[in-house]
């Protein structure tokens, strides 16, 4: 989530405005990522950090779902 995200940036001394930006370029290379196979898709699991298992779990069991 890139409001998390940006608060554990500002928690480190980052300015806000460099990590929106940081946010903004990071989600735009995750979009092109995506893109690369005609079978991608970005997921973006809201209020989650890196620990999306822990934090929304059911996005993890969303997105297990759908594959199956």
């Amino acid at each position: 989530d890139k409001d998390v995200s940006v608060e554990a940036f500002v928690k480190f001394d980052i300015p806000r405005g460099e990590a929106i930006r940081y946010e903004n370029v990071w989600r735009e290379l995750q979009i092109g990522l995506s893109k690369l196979s005609p079978h991608g898709k970005l997921v973006i699991a809201d209020g989650s950090d890196h620990e999306v298992y822990i934090d929304k779990p059911d996005v993890i069991i969303s997105c297990l779902n759908e594959l199956i």
